[in-house]
């Protein structure tokens, strides 16, 4: 998938190559995938659904993407398990597996920190695909991540740990509650902050299509 996605990301770039306003960005999200029933399927584990709020039995897809603001390209994919070993149902079965082979790095890579998961996708694909910005959910940022990502550029407030990001507020549409945007980069107007963020809701129609395309 990736090389694909890599090509035709190139060849989508290439056309717009003389539009100046042109802006890329990476979006990263993950989904529950659930197996309520499961009980002999390989790293089978407990994880917490953000989105219900409790703990369920399953795997985390956690995707990367690319979009243009019109096209949205995936680009990997990964199902991860709980990195805790006491939240394992069941264990990989080392015994039968080469060790050199796909399946085996993607077991290693399942037991993995979402978070060196995360950094891991960015890195290999700011390598071969441009990219500007990347968005995320709340939940995936924190202070360890905007280092490794090396995403600050400005300043207007300060993280707990005394990082520098802008804070854009936005009230949400057919509610009293407000969304707060967290953006590294201060030369960003809060209309341009917000126009980027809107970018982001294209990998949520690209869950569902995969979920009910695929199962």
């Amino acid at each position: 998938m990736f090389y694909i996605a890599t090509f035709i990301i190139r060849f989508i770039c290439d056309l717009n190559k003389d539009n100046k306003e042109q802006i890329n960005c990476l979006i990263v999200d993950d989904t529950m995938i659930e197996r309520s029933r499961g009980k002999k399927v390989e790293l089978l584990s407990r994880q917490f659904n953000h989105v219900i709020g409790k703990t369920v039995k399953g795997f985390t897809d956690l995707a990367l993407g690319w979009t243009d603001g019109i096209n949205h390209i995936p680009v990997l994919s990964y199902l991860i398990a709980s990195s805790r070993e006491k939240n394992l149902i069941r264990k990989a079965d080392e015994n039968n597996i080469d060790n050199r082979t796909a399946g085996a790095k993607r077991r290693k890579t399942a037991c993995k920190k979402k978070t060196e998961t995360l950094i891991s996708m960015c890195r290999r694909t700011v390598r071969v695909i441009s990219a500007s910005y990347i968005q995320m959910d709340s939940w995936f940022f924190s202070d360890y991540l905007v280092r490794k990502l090396n995403l600050i550029t400005s300043i207007i407030a300060y993280t707990n740990k005394d990082l520098r990001v802008r804070l854009v507020f936005v009230k949400a549409r057919n509610s009293k509650d407000w969304i707060c945007i967290v953006s590294t980069d201060l030369n960003l107007s809060p209309e341009k902050v917000i126009e980027l963020y809107g970018r982001r809701w294209s990998i949520e129609v690209a869950f569902k299509a995969q979920k009910v395309t695929l199962g």
